[in-house]
């Protein structure tokens, strides 16, 4: 069975896909301890860390957990049309730059964010390099 890491897990909703899919979750990890709760509630055999993405050593973390799959969900409520009429936030979107220092310690090949489908069409042209570098 694959096996997967969870960025911006919240309460577990993409993990529930994933574990319906044969996954197991090994780490979820996401700021709000409400999420977390809920989370570990979900997936009792998942370890928990709450607390900011970038406060976390992803090379630590990759020693540890060896996953199949890293399935990540970053912020999109405050840039997207997930916001409805309420006024957006261009800050928001550096939530997504948290996976990147991931990638690499993982060293997996499918990296695409489950919340970005073209992440060309969505993020300012300054993120494109760093976005490009690793696909």
């Amino acid at each position: 069975m694959p096996t997967f890491v969870d960025l911006f897990c919240g309460a577990g909703f993409g993990a529930r896909g994933a574990v319906r899919g044969g996954g197991v979750p090994l780490l979820g990890l996401d700021a709000w301890s409400l999420a977390t709760q809920t989370y570990k509630s979900n997936f009792p055999q998942a370890d928990i860390l709450t607390e900011k993405i970038e406060e976390v050593s992803p090379k630590k973390l990759g020693s540890k957990y060896r996953p199949d799959v890293l399935l990540t969900s970053p912020e999109c409520t405050s840039h997207s049309i997930a916001r409805g009429s309420k006024p957006g936030t261009e800050k928001s979107r550096e939530t997504a730059i948290g996976i990147v220092p991931w990638v690499q310690p993982q060293g997996r090949q499918n990296r695409f964010p489950s919340s970005i489908t073209d992440p060309f069409s969505i993020w300012p042209p300054e993120y494109l390099p760093l976005y490009s570098s690793v696909l």
